[in-house]
């Protein structure tokens, strides 16, 4: 349950997302778009996280993660009113409401149920196919995560969950936007670890 577990991610540097957010304040629509892309970015790396093990070939153009991208540049709006804390926590929280979205959408529509084993299978090593499959267990238990993180912890530790799992700041940077040291923004981070597994099991989310 860490970032690096995020397959094929570019990371988002704080600088130049502090960079782009100046610019989009001011005015510039273009800085205004490359942040809509930076968030639908990010949007489409932990879909992909969240879905590794069972990929459906059409999940990343699904229409639910293009609304989901849509929501998120809709709410940008709001960007010239923030400060580049607030903007992480906002951007991180809309984030979050659309992954919650997507994940109630594939539980009934997306989402096929395992196909049950041929007769014989066990003599044929036979397996299901995992291509375009996933089991409701796995998607019930990536909407907990982040409805834990959403309503289940305090304000600071849902700051550094933000910035280093949705994000995946690194802990100097983390540490940079909240005014903290590194070892706080660690504790941080493990107080909020243990919250999450009180209520998630682990290994349903690998």
């Amino acid at each position: 349950m860490t970032p690096a577990d995020h397959s094929d991610s570019a990371r988002p540097h704080k600088d130049a997302v502090w960079s782009l957010l100046q610019a989009a304040k001011a005015g510039d629509k273009q800085a205004l778009n490359t942040l809509f892309e930076v968030l639908a970015a990010r949007l489409q790396v932990i879909v992909r996280y969240m879905f590794k093990h069972f990929p459906d070939p059409a999940l990343s153009s699904s229409d639910a993660v293009q609304e989901a991208a849509l929501q998120l540049y809709k709410s940008l709006d709001q960007v010239p009113v923030l400060s580049e804390r607030q903007f992480m926590a906002f951007a991180s929280r809309r984030l979050r409401w659309a992954l919650l979205t997507l994940l109630r959408r594939c539980k009934g529509s997306i989402v096929q149920s395992f196909p049950s084993a041929p007769s014989g299978s066990q003599s044929t090593g036979w397996q299901p196919a995992a291509t375009t499959s996933t089991s409701p267990e796995k998607l019930e238990a990536w909407e907990q995560f982040h409805a834990v993180v959403e309503n289940g912890l305090e304000d600071h530790e849902r700051e550094v969950v933000d910035l280093y799992w949705y994000w995946e700041f690194s802990h100097k940077d983390i540490a940079d936007v909240l005014g903290v040291s590194e070892r706080t923004v660690k504790r941080y981070w493990r107080q909020a670890k243990e919250k999450i597994k009180a209520r998630v099991d682990p290994e349903a989310l690998k």
